[in-house]
C-alpha cells in the first residue's frame, strides 16, 4: 500500500528529528519516518535538519560528544524506528558540504545502515545532491536510493535515475500528476512525494497510486490510506507494508545533460 512517512517524525508533538518524535509517529500509524543526517567533525552522523545548531555552532565543526542532548546520532534514531521504514535524507548543501568533501562520511553511513536487519527493503537513502547519491551507488549496488528534486524537469529526472541505477523519485508535491507517476512507475521507479499535509491532496495521491507520501501529520495520512483500503479500492503499487522498488540497479541509458 501507499506508505505514510512522518516528516522528521511527529514534529507537531515532539521536537523534530528526535527519538520521541519517531516513536510518536509510529504510534500514530506511520509506516515509517523521514529523517535528516549531517556529518559532524569526527565523522559521526547527527540527525539534524539545519546546518547550524540552535546555539549557532555548525554541526560540521562539532564532534559528536559536544552535540546537545537533543541531537541524536543515526544509530539511536534507527533504534527508535525499530522495524519501520526509514528514509534517510543526506543533507549536503551550500552551507554544509561535509559529505561531498569527506567520502568517509558516506562510508560511515553505509556501515550504520548495513548493520540493520533487512536494510535492503526498509531503509532508503535520499538527497538533492547528485554527487552523494552517485558515490553511494558506486559503493553499494543494492541499497535503496531516492533522488530528491523540486524544480527539475520530471522526465529528465526519470532518465537520470534510470541511468544511475537509483530506485525512486522523490518529487515535490506540485510536480506530481497521474501521467508523470505512470511514466515513472512503468520504468520500475517508486515515487515518494513530499511534503503533503492537505487531506484532499493526500487522498488524490493515494488514489493515483504513489508509493510513499511524506507528511507532517502521519495520523491524518494513516486515516486517508485506511479509508481508501476500506473502500475496497486498490493501488497497483500496493505491496503489504513495503514499497515496490525496482530491483535492477544497472544503468539503462545515459542521463540527459
Amino acid at each position: 500500500m501507499t506508505l505514510v512517512l512522518a516528516h522528521r517524525g511527529a514534529s507537531s508533538f515532539f521536537p523534530e528529528n528526535t527519538a520521541e518524535a519517531f516513536l510518536k509517529a509510529i504510534g500514530l500509524g506511520a509506516d515509517g519516518v523521514e529523517l535528516d543526517v549531517r556529518l559532524t567533525a569526527d565523522c559521526s552522523l547527527a540527525v539534524h535538519h539545519d546546518p547550524q545548531l540552535r546555539d549557532g555552532r555548525d554541526v560540521s565543526r562539532v564532534v559528536a560528544s559536544s552535540l546537545p542532548e537533543s541531537v541524536i546520532l543515526l544509530p539511536a534514531a534507527l533504534d527508535a524506528c525499530g522495524k519501520s521504514f526509514v528514509n534517510i535524507e543526506i543533507k549536503n548543501d551550500v552551507d554544509d558540504q561535509s559529505f561531498a568533501k569527506n567520502k568517509g562520511g558516506l562510508l560511515e553511513l553505509l556501515r550504520v545502515i548495513k548493520a540493520r536487519t533487512n536494510y535492503k527493503k526498509r531503509i532508503l537513502v535520499s538527497s538533492f545532491d547528485r554527487g552523494c547519491l552517485e558515490t553511494i551507488r558506486e559503493l553499494d549496488s543494492e541499497i535503496l536510493i531516492g533522488y530528491l528534486f523540486a524544480d527539475e524537469n520530471f522526465e529528465k529526472a526519470i532518465e537520470y535515475c534510470l541511468a544511475m541505477g537509483f530506485n525512486a523519485l522523490h518529487p515535490a508535491d506540485a510536480l506530481v500528476s497521474q501521467s508523470r507517476l505512470n511514466e515513472a512507475q512503468s520504468e520500475g521507479l517508486a515515487v515518494c512525494v513530499w511534503t503533503v499535509d492537505d487531506e484532499e491532496r493526500f487522498r488524490e495521491l493515494v488514489a493515483m497510486g504513489v508509493n510513499c507520501v511524506i507528511t507532517n501529520f502521519p495520523d491524518l495520512g494513516r486515516q486517508v490510506v485506511n479509508n481508501y483500503v476500506r473502500g475496497g479500492q486498490t493501488n497497483r503499487s500496493f505491496s503489504g507494508t513495503q514499497v515496490n522498488f525496482k530491483e535492477e540497479t544497472s544503468p539503462k541509458k545515459s542521463p540527459s545533460s
